[in-house]
């Protein structure tokens, strides 16, 4: 999925905090080592991760997040909610984007 973000001429900075790299590129143990706001952080984690990535989110000063399908039980939804996170959620990015955009 991030090979086709990039593709479609998006900027993705890969963040792991098990992994050197992905798809040939550094990967940063976490949000704060970006060292800057993102638009946009696509979380692919287990559903027990969920809250402490949304509150490294808020701590980074990165306010919306999309959390791809199953990362979210429902009342970790309503908890990232009241948390004052943007949250996009039960959906896949790169599908979305195919949806609206048309692209390939």
């Amino acid at each position: 999925m991030p090979d086709y973000l990039i593709k479609q001429g998006y900027r993705v900075i890969p963040v792991n905090p098990k992994a050197k790299s992905i798809l040939e590129m550094e990967a940063k143990p976490d949000l704060a080592s970006i060292g800057e706001r993102v638009d946009i952080v696509d979380v692919f984690r287990r559903p027990e991760d969920a809250l402490s990535v949304a509150q490294e989110c808020l701590d980074t000063g990165n306010r919306t997040a999309w959390f791809q399908l199953g990362t979210l039980t429902p009342m970790d939804k309503i908890n990232v909610r009241e948390m004052g996170l943007r949250l996009i959620t039960d959906c896949c990015i790169m599908r979305e984007h195919k949806r609206l955009f048309n692209a390939r």
